[in-house]
């Protein structure tokens, strides 16, 4: 495990960034060519690795009903089964399909909390 080195490494700028202070958390992989990934402000972007350019970019933040404000984003994962991404906020759970853009959020704490 000490001899691994990295096979692929590339400097991608994201000029789409909220603010100076925002910085990828997570990334995820769909296949060799696709990268998706998740900024700390919301903004999920798709990553084409042999060309290195954004290939779309959506903001969770401005554009999920549901999405509570200023939260965080943490984690994303791909699902093969569902061909989603499931990101998790401080407070939510989002899933996006990435063949139709849809975008929903799934759970929430506030939802958990009024339903005791």
């Amino acid at each position: 495990m000490r001899n691994l080195k990295p096979v692929h490494h590339q400097v991608c700028t994201l000029p789409f960034c909220t603010s100076s202070h925002d910085e990828v958390v997570s990334c995820t992989s769909t296949d060799t060519d696709t990268i998706f990934g998740i900024t700390r402000e919301g903004i999920l972007f798709e990553l084409d690795v042999k060309l290195g350019t954004i290939k779309r970019t959506f903001n969770i933040n401005e554009n999920v009903e549901g999405v509570t404000p200023d939260a965080k984003m943490m984690e994303i994962q791909y699902v093969a089964e569902l061909e989603s991404l499931i990101i998790i906020s401080q407070f939510d759970i989002i899933t996006f399909n990435i063949s139709t853009d849809m975008c929903e959020v799934t759970a929430s704490i506030e939802e958990g909390i009024l339903a005791m």
